[in-house]
């Protein structure tokens, strides 16, 4: 039928017929297997919408209709699916996008009487799937950390060297030693000081100490779960010469890093072994439940 249409415009345009000589209405009949489709365009939609379809739209809609019945499709509306016979034999399904549908929860009771009525039931467990985060670089990455590994172990090989200037406290003059009682650490505090201890003293860094001065361990709790270990150092603070030269103030800082573009920061993986204190501090110990240790500076 959208052949003989466009064979009449055809005919009509190139005749040079005037518009009042046009036809106005033409009468068509559905057969056969478009009678069938145009039904159930009625029955999907309604007579109003499909008695309203103006010419371009029933155009369109025959010539995919034509190109259904050229490629022997089946359309199954219920599914939004249309089936196409291959030349070989195979089936070939399309779906169309199907909206989504909310869940509807239920109560327990709703449940219940579902269950009680023989209803078939599914148990399923879903787990929230972390999304790998992207544009995280590692330091394995950089070529730069990777040209000198070597300032990046895994693990502390020892002290460090030896410097023209070592670390100090300046206490205040005439200031008493000062030691605390050990605190109270759970069993399992315990036994990750005992390994920790025993870990330092292997790698040098820590020495038994008799020393009057004495701070307690505590063991914080990290992120990961594993502790770090504390030493409070409260009761030295208050023996300690406070500083007294002025600071820069933060805002200044912030300006002097106008145009900069790569930054740095220190991150100790632990502060109290990292720098050479002062013979004077040898002395200066952490008192534990096993013992009394000295932070080794040389």
């Amino acid at each position: 039928m959208f052949q003989w249409f466009d064979s009449i415009e055809v005919t009509l345009r190139q005749s040079g017929c005037p518009d009042n000589l046009r036809t106005v209405n033409a009468t068509g009949v559905f057969q056969s297997r478009a009678l069938d489709w145009w039904n159930a365009e009625r029955n999907k939609h309604g007579n109003d919408v499909a008695y309203g379809l103006t010419w371009d739209e029933l155009k369109d809609i025959i010539v995919g209709m034509d190109f259904l019945c050229e490629n022997r499709a089946e359309v199954v509306c219920s599914y939004k699916m249309i089936h196409f016979s291959l030349t070989n034999g195979d089936l070939l399904c399309v779906y169309g996008e199907v909206a989504s549908k909310k869940i509807q929860l239920m109560s327990y009771i709703q449940a219940s009487k579902y269950l009680h009525k023989e209803c078939k039931a599914f148990l399923a467990h879903i787990v929230v799937a972390e999304k790998e985060k992207k544009g995280k670089t590692l330091a394995k990455d950089v070529p730069l950390v990777c040209e000198f590994l070597n300032v990046f172990p895994d693990d502390l090989p020892g002290l460090p060297p030896s410097r023209d200037i070592d670390f100090r406290i300046d206490l205040i003059p005439g200031a008493n030693p000062v030691t605390k009682s050990p605190y109270r650490l759970a069993p399992s505090e315990m036994r990750e000081l005992s390994s920790q201890l025993q870990e330092l003293l292997d790698k040098g860094l820590i020495r038994p100490s008799t020393s009057p001065w004495g701070a307690p361990v505590l063991f914080v709790k990290k992120k990961d779960g594993s502790f770090r270990m504390c030493i409070d150092y409260r009761e030295l603070n208050k023996l300690t010469i406070k500083n007294r030269y002025p600071l820069p103030r933060i805002d200044d800082l912030f300006d002097q890093l106008q145009g900069a573009t790569c930054f740095s920061k220190i991150d100790l993986r632990s502060g109290y072994h990292q720098l050479h204190i002062h013979d004077l501090f040898d002395q200066l110990q952490g008192a534990t439940c096993f013992s009394k240790i000295d932070m080794t500076s040389s």
